[in-house]
């Protein structure tokens, strides 16, 4: 069981750094404090479905820009989108909502051979929902111009109260740019969706 950030020393780096520098708090498993401070656990996100039997290593939590946010790295037994990257670094932002799911993410090689649109976001992303009035809903010309600036490997997934990005295992130094990436898609979910899913709730 880990402790709050004020225990690690000035050179922590990776998800101990991160906890450090913005307040959260560290932990190496969903331990009895972490329940106490998450009651609703995690959203059902579809990466979520294959994990290992424990699929954390590492975990911190808190909020940022007002908004609760748990940062973590997952592993998966499988992972069909993005073969041999069955280990991922998430950020996941979770608020009073009931979004449908849905999941925007780099093409395979398969779903690029289909897409025959030239749209220049299409030809990058592929969008799944059986939602289609949430796809139109959330991703919008502005969600769309954000998110051709992110990572070329982020995904982005919507479910219930939940937005998580995540993308192959890498360097947890470069947490911090992830956070601000998957926060900025937060802010840009349109007032519409917000209307239709928020269930009262808008930021």
């Amino acid at each position: 069981m880990s402790d709050f950030f004020q225990g690690f020393g000035d050179q922590a780096g990776g998800m101990r750094g991160l906890a450090r520098d913005f307040g959260f708090r560290f932990t190496e498993e969903l331990d009895r404090q972490y329940k106490h401070d998450n009651p609703q656990g995690m959203p059902s996100m579809p990466l979520f479905r294959n994990g290992t039997s424990s699929p954390i290593a590492e975990l911190c939590y808190g909020h940022f820009g007002g908004i609760e946010v748990q940062v973590f790295d997952y592993k998966t037994y499988t992972y069909a989108d993005d073969p041999g990257n069955e280990h991922r670094l998430c950020v996941l932002f979770t608020f009073p909502a009931d979004f449908p799911m849905l999941t925007v993410g780099p093409h395979t090689r398969l779903s690029r051979i289909n897409e025959r649109t030239r749209n220049p976001f299409n030809q990058r992303y592929r969008i799944a929902s059986r939602d289609p009035d949430a796809i139109e809903l959330i991703v919008d010309d502005t969600m769309q111009r954000w998110l051709m600036t992110t990572d070329t490997s982020l995904r982005i997934e919507w479910t219930g109260g939940g937005v998580l990005g995540h993308v192959p295992y890498a360097d947890p130094d470069l947490i911090p740019v992830l956070l601000q990436q998957v926060y900025g898609v937060f802010l840009r979910i349109p007032d519409l969706a917000w209307a239709r899913y928020g269930m009262g709730y808008a930021p």
